[in-house]
């Protein structure tokens, strides 16, 4: 089954809704993605920093694995209807969690944030599915050896997917890396 990279967007998001197209990922200014200093996060990998559209993504932002596991299906629970200022519709995300990807825009001042999520089969088809987002973004995408996450420039915005087991996730800012930076950093997975 094709899953496509991002959320689709809602009549929130609707403006200047545009299909994936890597030949012009590989066109955007570079300059807006630089990475800073190292920092020793006291992983196997070390991770940097990374300036995007002169929004600091530090390395408690991009690894995950101090955050809380995900677990079982509840949609409800795992898109909360709020993520500090961020809200999404009581309604619950478009989508089935068991068979196909669910779908959930977020958004706080006019700033949307939308938020895929996928239980794969397994942690394999996981990291597949965040090298799937690497491969779409290019030579701008920054990701560690173990493709545990991938953060980088796409015609849709700032996206950064990443795996927690067998849950994928992938959260994109038309408005860029300022509202991905806050949301990512009140977010529970």
């Amino acid at each position: 089954m094709e899953r496509s990279p991002v959320a689709k967007p809602s009549s929130v998001d609707s403006a200047a809704a545009q299909p994936f197209d890597p030949d012009v990922t590989q066109k955007l200014d570079r300059t807006a993605v630089l990475p800073s200093s190292r920092v020793d996060t006291g992983a196997e990998d070390k991770t940097s920093s990374y300036i995007i559209n002169a929004t600091k993504f530090s390395p408690d932002l991009l690894l995950r694995t101090q955050r809380t596991a995900p677990v079982g299906n509840d949609v409800s629970v795992l898109l909360a209807h709020s993520v500090g200022d961020f809200k999404r519709p009581q309604a619950t995300p478009s989508g089935e969690l068991t068979t196909d990807p669910v779908n959930a825009v977020y958004a706080d001042k006019g700033e949307t944030v939308l938020v895929q999520l996928t239980r794969c089969w397994d942690v394999d088809e996981a990291r597949q599915e965040v090298e799937r987002i690497i491969t779409m973004i290019g030579t701008a995408a920054h990701t560690p050896s173990d493709h545990a996450w991938v953060i980088g420039p796409t015609p849709q915005g700032t996206v950064y997917a990443w795996h927690r087991d067998y849950y994928f996730f992938c959260a994109t800012s038309r408005k860029g890396a300022p509202a991905l930076a806050r949301f990512l950093s009140v977010y529970s997975y």
